[in-house]
């Protein structure tokens, strides 16, 4: 038997296995194909209605054997705590089939995992229903209910909101209940909060700027420089030669002697 603590944890497991599923179910759905041995299942079908009868079932059964494992471990306890998260899940995988493109879209309404598990049609009203009572009650023994709830609202479920403009109200629901999950505020996106503060540990701190010093004076020096290096070498030049002068003209007597 499940702990209330195992059980509340086995939620989120089955939510992530079950929304593993339903990406798989969608990849058949948008490649309008089924693997060969689950079309051999519905023989006689045309290829579009097997194609929703193979996701539609396979969606419902799924949900079926997570609930009787949660009752077989936890009892009675278990199965009433996961009902809430199943209603969650079967609401959040007809909103992706209703909303993805392909060819049974139309009639997946005549389908919906919603109507074979709760034989109901209104999850988009009564998810956010059954939500605001949730968030009212504030039972902090339930917060894999919330995770669940976020996650649905994270990964896309809009319900009654979808094609209103309901930003604001479906991110104050999100708020809501990371709040309620974490205990704080989202901070990612507020005020100086860094996602990697880590990335910042080694850079340089701030400082005014240095400009570099004023070429014109480095120039006016380097003139000068070059002045004096061309007058020292002339007069290096002229007394290495003096000497050569005065031979020369003794050189030049001499021969007009002669």
């Amino acid at each position: 038997m499940f702990t209330s603590e195992e059980v509340k944890s086995f939620i989120l497991e089955d939510f992530k296995q079950f929304y593993a599923e339903v990406v798989k179910m969608k990849s058949w759905a948008i490649n309008n194909t089924l693997p060969l041995a689950i079309r051999k299942k519905y023989e006689g079908e045309e290829d579009e209605k097997a194609l929703i009868l193979a996701i539609s079932q396979r969606l419902v059964s799924y949900l079926e054997n997570q609930a009787l494992m949660t009752s077989r471990q936890g009892g009675d306890f278990a199965s009433a705590y996961y009902e809430e998260a199943q209603y969650v899940m079967a609401a959040l995988a007809d909103e992706v089939f209703l909303n993805t493109n392909w060819s049974g879209k139309d009639s997946w309404d005549d389908y919906l995992v919603e109507s074979k598990l709760f034989s109901s049609h209104v999850a988009g009203d009564q998810f956010f229903d059954k939500l605001d009572e949730f968030l009212d009650l504030r039972d902090p023994a339930n917060v894999d209910i919330a995770t669940v709830y976020y996650f649905s609202l994270a990964l896309g479920f809009q319900g009654k909101y979808r094609g209103l403009d309901a930003k604001k109200t479906l991110d104050d629901y999100k708020q809501r209940l990371f709040l309620f999950i974490t205990r704080r505020r989202p901070q990612l996106f507020a005020g100086k909060r860094r996602l990697f503060p880590e990335a910042y540990s080694h850079t340089l701190d701030e400082s005014i700027p240095k400009k570099l010093p004023n070429p014109r004076f480095w120039m006016i020096l380097l003139g000068m420089l070059v002045m004096v290096l061309t007058v020292a070498s002339y007069v290096i030049w002229r007394v290495a030669i003096s000497g050569l002068f005065a031979i020369a003209d003794k050189i030049i007597s001499a021969a007009g002697k002669v």
